[in-house]
Parts: C-alpha cells; structure tokens; sequence
C-alpha cells in the first residue's frame, strides 16, 4: 500500500458513510460504556478490523483484486480448517479448539456445569 504510486481513496458511497458513522457511534458510545475498562478493550479490537475494512475498500479497486481477495480468504480458513482437523486426529476428539487463546478443560468443565 505504502509502495504503490497508484491513488488510494476510501470511495465513499453510502455503504461506506454508514460504515463510518457506525465506527462514530461505537466510539461514542464506548465513552459511556458501563464496565468503560472491557469496553476500550473490546473498541480496541473492533476499531483493527474496521480500520482494516477501509483499507481493504482502497485497494480492492478491480474486479481482479476481489478474486485474489476472496482466495486468499478461502484459502487461509482451509489452511487452519486442515490444521484443526490434523490436530484433533492425534489428540483425540475430546479436545476443543479454542482458538488463540488455549483454556484449560477444568475452566472449561465449571463454566459449562454452571449453565446446565
């Protein structure tokens, strides 16, 4: 992006105003968030992915870009779907993926119980 001559706009239709002012809205709102300190956390988080949606609608100017976005999408859920599925086969069904962040079976077994 920082090495490419080709102009970079955000185009502004009404999907990407409405996006915008979405972004607004969650940042107002966050200012008066009960638990203020989880709620910045969680901004925090949201705010990457829509900084990264507005880049991505800068680049993806050509329909070419789109496919090359899509596969690269496709592909990388089939790379952590192969992962998972590779993983699990040698630590048995039992194991749950969790994602980043690993939790223990213990934690996992108390919080479910509380809801059963």
């Amino acid at each position: 992006m920082l090495l490419s001559r080709e102009e970079k706009r955000i185009p502004w239709t009404r999907e990407s105003i409405v996006l915008a002012l979405l972004v607004l809205w969650m940042t107002i709102t966050t200012f008066f968030a009960t638990f203020p300190d989880l709620a910045w956390q969680q901004w925090e988080k949201v705010a990457k992915i829509q900084l990264m949606i507005f880049v991505a609608m800068m680049l993806i100017t050509t329909r070419e870009r789109l496919h090359l976005l899509v596969w690269t999408i496709a592909l990388s859920i089939g790379f952590f779907g192969v992962k998972a599925a590779y993983s699990r086969s040698f630590m048995g069904a039992c194991t749950v993926s969790w994602g980043r962040r690993a939790r223990s079976s213990a934690k996992t077994t108390r919080w479910a119980s509380r809801w059963r």
